[in-house]
């Protein structure tokens, strides 16, 4: 690592958390709507479809195979999740072992579940698939089949992936309430990244931040030049001992170029700086002061402080948005009604045919 920037893992890790967290949650509302773009069965309907890929299947005619939040998932709706999990386990399409069978019912229990409390979320905030105008979903088509290089291209992801028109149209569908979803999420004022000052200390709390300034007298890989940098901590140390405050002390001897001044803090987390100074900076109170820490960039005297209100404004909200989301989404877990269909149990996605 590159001496001359000592926070430059912790300013990482906030850069590519700023930049992951937007594509991480609007993949976390999309990926799971489709494997692609998505068939054409003629017009063959839920339960044929469904006998006609599974071998022996247990349901009866017009069997949901389970009923989420009211809605009756159908076999031919169960099977486009399922499918993808079975093709990306085994090239030739099939699975054998409990494990396994059990492994990709569960991912494809999960998927849906994620997906219709997404669905559940969107109606909290008047987004229902009802409302998607033919022209909204026209253009949605036409930027799937653009995406896919032609209709017959997209034809043919759709066969992939053992999807029916109206399964495909339903999921579009779903896609669009729920871009709609993510962009009122991320709009201007939304409370989804707008936090208060008390949401921000929430968060602080919950992630086990601790906030610091620091002196930083770099090593030297040179020992005579080394010495005279140990020299220099030990002089800043003593000033501080003498009665200056930390913030002259800062002023005369840090050589933290990250430092904008004497009112720069770090607020990190577990993991973001050395282990050097991350544990001595735990150690300390509040208004307390180190001793001189050595790391592999050089001596740190710190002080532990507490974070201000526009210190945790500047380096904690980056935090919030992927801190609300996952909260709303257990609230919405914990709010989900489902009920799984008579034969449930019975469904093996080993026994898909694909021929």
């Amino acid at each position: 690592m590159n001496r001359f920037h000592f926070l430059e893992k912790h300013h990482g890790m906030l850069r590519k958390s700023a930049a992951l967290l937007r594509g991480a949650t609007a993949l976390c509302m999309t990926a799971v709507l489709f494997f692609g773009a998505l068939p054409i069965f003629g017009d063959a309907g839920g339960a044929e479809l469904w006998n006609s890929l599974y071998k022996d299947s247990p349901l009866d005619e017009g069997e949901a195979v389970l009923t989420i939040n009211g809605h009756d998932v159908m076999p031919d709706e169960y099977l486009s999740y399922v499918m993808p999990y079975v093709v990306n386990a085994d090239g030739n399409g099939s699975q054998d072992g409990e494990e396994a069978v059990n492994s990709i019912r569960q991912s494809a229990e999960n998927d849906i579940r994620t997906n219709y409390q997404l669905m559940m979320w969107a109606e909290e905030e008047g987004y229902l698939t009802e409302d998607v105008t033919e022209d909204e979903y026209r253009e949605a088509l036409a930027a799937e089949e653009e995406a896919a290089g032609g209709k017959e291209a997209l034809d043919a992801q759709k066969a992939s992936n053992f999807m029916t028109d109206e399964v495909y149209e339903l999921r579009l569908r779903q896609s669009i309430v729920q871009g709609k979803l993510r962009q009122f999420v991320y709009s201007e004022g939304s409370p989804y990244i707008t936090p208060t000052d008390e949401e921000l200390k929430e968060i602080y709390d919950a992630y086990q931040f601790y906030t610091t300034k620091q002196i930083l007298i770099f090593s030297s890989d040179d020992p005579e030049q080394d010495m005279k940098k140990k020299e220099t901590a030990v002089e800043a140390l003593n000033a501080l001992k003498d009665g200056k405050t930390f913030e002259e002390v800062m002023e005369l001897y840090n050589e933290d170029p990250n430092a904008m001044g004497t009112d720069t803090v770090y607020i990190a987390k577990t993991g973001d700086l050395f282990s050097e100074y991350e544990t001595a900076a735990r150690a300390l109170a509040v208004d307390e002061v180190s001793s001189i820490i050595t790391s592999q960039v050089g001596y740190h005297i710190i002080k532990r402080v507490e974070p201000s209100a526009e210190d945790l404004r500047t380096q904690v909200s980056i935090y919030f948005e992927n801190y609300k989301v996952n909260e709303k989404m257990n609230d919405l877990m914990y709010a989900e009604e489902i009920v799984y269909g008579k034969h449930y149990e019975e469904i093996d996605p080993g026994k898909i045919a694909t021929e």
